[in-house]
């Protein structure tokens, strides 16, 4: 298996799990590549298409999966350049080697856009992205089920809710509660985190169960979108308490004012519908939010 974006967040998660049977594609090496992995060193946004067949040439992966692309808190132009070039690339290099190898696809559920509260989101939900973030990962989507409608590619698109783990970017909300409660831990001073007045909810999901559904849509033959989700709606301030608790920092939470971290609160009352990953991939989350977050608060811990 070949994983382009192998060295992020949950690249580096898929990666751990495959050992040393995969190459892991990534601008620089990571510190921590597993023991008998092989890294290749590739800018892919940047890289024709051509430097890419040449390496699927070299590696014959009977799967690749894209894990790489730009996050929350990019300019739009890098937004375009990682989530949509990049994808591009990538499919013209695998129509070029041809075969049909198999692509997994970590889309985004926030291609989904501004959804009315209460409604249970399926793949069938009309996507209309309301960020630059959204919009990006929604025409690298696009683009992966035309290639595989036109038989270039076995392509499978995962679109993955909020996910929470070890590593986790402090650009996220759970990421940057972990990171000041860790800053605060020992200093006598209680944290002092900040969340906006009016109700937000997300779809949380464990890092692991993303890369068991990753691992079974790699072996699958099915093709299209499935939402990788828990199908539940949490609070945000339920999530903040229950990581405060499993932190035991002395914390101070403010609920006026501006947050100290992006709040992602285009979307609604996220619940995404999971249905169809149970039915075709055989996937189920399971893990809950305590479990989560304490392996997020562990890490945290142990990090250097």
């Amino acid at each position: 298996m070949v994983i382009f974006g192998g060295t992020g967040f949950v690249g580096r998660h898929i990666c751990a799990a495959l050992n040393e049977d995969v190459t892991v594609v990534g601008r620089s090496r990571p510190h921590d590549l597993p023991m008998g992995a092989k890294f290749v060193a590739m800018d892919v946004a940047r890289s024709g298409p051509e430097s890419i067949a040449e390496l699927l040439r070299a590696e014959s992966p009977r799967t690749v999966v894209n894990a790489a692309g730009e996050v929350w808190g990019g300019d739009e132009e890098r937004m375009v350049r990682s989530n949509v070039t990049l994808v591009e690339h990538l499919l013209a290099a695998l129509a070029a080697v041809g075969g049909r190898i198999r692509l997994v696809h970590l889309g985004s559920v926030h291609e989904y856009g501004a959804i009315a509260q209460g409604t249970r989101i399926d793949e069938h939900t009309e996507t209309v992205p309301a960020s630059a973030y959204g919009r990006t990962k929604l025409q690298a989507t696009n683009a992966v089920l035309d290639a595989t409608r036109g038989g270039r590619v076995s392509g499978m698109v995962l679109r993955v809710s909020n996910v929470i783990g070890p590593g986790l970017s402090p650009v996220s909300l759970p990421g940057a509660t972990t990171a000041r409660l860790r800053a605060a831990l020992g200093t006598g001073e209680p944290a002092v985190l900040t969340l906006v007045s009016r109700p937000e909810h997300r779809d949380f999901i464990d890092v692991r169960d993303l890369v068991a559904a990753v691992l079974a849509a790699g072996e699958s033959a099915v093709e299209g979108v499935v939402n990788i989700a828990r199908g539940e709606s949490v609070d945000i301030r339920t999530m903040v308490d229950a990581l405060v608790a499993i932190s035991g920092v002395p914390t101070e939470i403010v609920t006026d004012g501006e947050p100290a971290w992006p709040v992602r609160g285009s979307d609604g009352r996220q619940r995404y519908d999971v249905t169809a990953a149970r039915t075709l991939l055989g996937w189920t989350p399971r893990r809950n939010l305590e479990e989560m977050l304490r392996s997020l608060w562990e890490a945290a811990l142990t990090a250097h």
